[in-house]
């Protein structure tokens, strides 16, 4: 008679758990990626067209606008630094869930392979004695 993996209901709870950092691991990477997409962006607006200004209020408007653009790139370096070490946090957390589920993964494989092993042992001692049987009645 079989028996049940007593560890199921953990290994469960593992498996959500590993699924649950995975999602927080692609979405801390995604917001790095959009963050960095951003900076791009920002830093090619700051280099602009190379128009030269034509008067007064023209040079400030786009003196005004670098300032703008090179605070708004500040910024996203510093949004990028702290994104960037939430991914870290997010794939050392993910790391921990994985191996613990392969832990208990690797108990539940154990389990199976008993048993199997003892499925085993009762199937060929029925066997046996099957065997035993029929070398008895044609002795007889």
């Amino acid at each position: 008679m079989s028996r049940g993996f007593s560890l199921a209901g953990l290994l469960r709870v593992r498996q959500l758990a590993e699924r649950r950092a995975a999602g927080e691991l692609a979405a801390a990477n995604a917001a790095v990626r959009g963050n960095r997409r951003q900076r791009e962006q920002a830093l090619a607006q700051l280099h602009g067209t190379g128009e030269d200004p034509v008067d007064s209020s023209s040079l400030l408007a786009i003196a005004a606008a670098r300032s703008a653009g090179r605070a708004a790139l500040a910024d996203l370096q510093a949004l990028d630094a702290r994104l960037v070490q939430d991914a870290e946090r997010a794939a050392e957390r993910y790391q921990v869930a994985h191996s613990e589920l392969k832990a208990v993964e690797k108990l539940e494989e154990r389990h199976q392979q008993q048993e199997r092993t003892e499925q085993l042992r009762t199937e060929q001692q029925l066997l046996d004695e099957m065997a035993g049987t029929t070398a008895r009645k044609g002795h007889t």
